[in-house]
């Protein structure tokens, strides 16, 4: 059984986290090859998705449980990284781009000896803890790959509870190899993402059970604590936001009372590699925290003199944001209205 570091295993961990808050954004999450025997492959170490060139691995994939008007059914690869230090490179985002492309392309390569035929859009996002390098943003956006930085203030506890469980986990199992295709099933299964039954750890035993124990332990702060504290918001500029909300039930009531909201966009502050954003509304009261790439903050604030008019000119592009929630197949559709006028005749 291959050794692994922490910090890899951490970035498998907050994958099965991003894939459990994926279900309340719309998505259905493919797990096995027989949900597409078409398109998916089961691999060695897990899902694929063939393209027209190679096959390609899904650690997460979902796929959006209505399509939009005018385009092909939405799935979307999920990558994460959970690391203490060092944004992510231009080189893995070059690799995603790769991915998609060649994915996207598969149908081209198959025999078609009758028409309809089933077609999907692939998408990609990318999570990390640590940032995005700015070449990597930069080629991110060309080509619409979708990076969600999560270094600022607002994700420290989670992204801390990650590293913490994975170091327990990791000191737990010795010299031994760690199995993380337990980890992944085990969350699975606790988080609810997946319905098959997890298999037994290889070892068994004591250290079977204090392992199960760990695990067990996170689940229960993940759903208890944290509770699907974040949804996606779809601006018209690139980044997806993640929308971090510290009561989500009440949020979710305030949204289905004003399905349209208006609301105000404030500048919180900012980190090395994102700057922290807050919306709120006045009645009913609700907010919500997110962050910006550091590219975006950095042209906002390279030239003092053009601040506030740059400013201003990209909080026109977050003026509309979407919010789509589901709870299993009702989907509801909210949107984040801001107008600067509105508050200054406030």
């Amino acid at each position: 059984m291959a050794r692994i570091g922490a910090g890899q295993l951490a970035g498998y961990v907050l994958e099965e986290i991003i894939a459990w808050m994926l279900l309340s954004s719309g998505y259905k999450l493919l797990t096995r090859a027989s949900d597409d025997p078409d398109e998916l492959v089961a691999g060695p170490n897990g899902l694929r998705v063939r393209g027209r060139g190679a096959e390609h691995q899904a650690d997460v994939l979902g796929e959006l449980i209505y399509v939009p008007p005018f385009s092909l059914p939405l799935r979307m690869f999920v990558e994460a990284k959970c690391h203490k230090s060092g944004a992510i490179g231009l080189g893995e985002v070059r690799n995603a781009h790769g991915v998609i492309h060649d994915v996207n392309q598969n149908w081209a390569s198959q025999a078609r000896p009758s028409l309809p035929q089933q077609r999907y859009h692939y998408l990609y996002s990318m999570f990390s803890t640590s940032g995005f390098t700015r070449d990597a943003q930069e080629y991110a956006q060309a080509h619409q790959i979708f990076l969600v930085d999560l270094s600022t203030s607002t994700f420290k506890d989670l992204s801390k509870a990650i590293r913490d469980l994975t170091r327990r986990l990791v000191e737990a199992r010795g010299s031994d190899g760690f199995p993380t295709g337990w980890v992944r099933n085990e969350l699975r299964r606790l988080l609810g993402t997946d319905g098959q039954a997890t298999g037994e750890l290889a070892s068994g035993g004591l250290t079977g059970e204090i392992l199960g124990g760990i695990v067990d332990e996170f689940a229960a702060y993940i759903v208890d604590d944290w509770k699907a504290r974040m949804l996606l918001g779809f601006p018209a500029a690139p980044p997806i936001l993640p929308l971090l909300v510290t009561d989500m039930a009440a949020t979710l009531d305030a949204l289905a009372q004003r399905p349209v909201m208006r609301v105000r966009l404030r500048h919180v502050g900012e980190t090395d590699t994102a700057g922290s954003w807050l919306i709120e509304s006045v009645d009913p009261r609700v907010q919500f925290r997110f962050s910006l790439p550091y590219s975006i903050e950095r042209w906002m604030a390279d030239d003092p003199e053009k601040y506030r008019a740059r400013r201003a000119t990209y909080k026109q592009l977050l003026s509309d944001i979407a919010i789509v929630y589901a709870a299993r197949q009702d989907v509801q559709v909210y949107r984040l209205l801001y107008d600067a006028a509105d508050w200054r005749r406030g």
